[in-house]
């Protein structure tokens, strides 16, 4: 039950985030460089569709629904796939590009 109200909880916030960046985006300043009108809504739309996905499946995980288990399961396998192929295209972009533009670079070492 706290999984699920932990699924609600990350759905409320997708949507908060949807709206914040709207927000942000008609505040900015003319001539900020704030990303196009339509980058935005496709931006917002797709937070506001992943918080209902995560809202549905904590409601599911709450009422103890046989598919919600299935679909947390699928969600958090996509999930972490993506975190972990994303670190290592950081791992592997990032040191060309810290090189690229003249900033020092980072020993791995740990300074005491």
């Amino acid at each position: 039950m706290g999984f699920g109200w932990a699924l609600i909880a990350a759905g409320a916030g997708c949507c908060l985030l949807a709206l914040m960046l709207v927000a942000a985006t008609r505040f900015a300043p003319v001539g900020s460089g704030a990303p196009p009108l339509r980058t935005t809504a496709f931006n917002a739309l797709f937070y506001v569709v992943l918080g209902a996905c995560f809202a549905a499946i904590g409601a599911g995980s709450i009422r103890a629904r046989r598919w919600a288990r299935s679909l947390a399961l699928v969600a958090g396998w996509i999930w972490l796939a993506t975190g972990v192929l994303c670190a290592v295209a950081v791992a592997f972009i990032l040191p060309a590009v810290m090189s690229a533009s003249g900033a020092p670079a980072v020993s791995s070492g740990c300074a005491l």
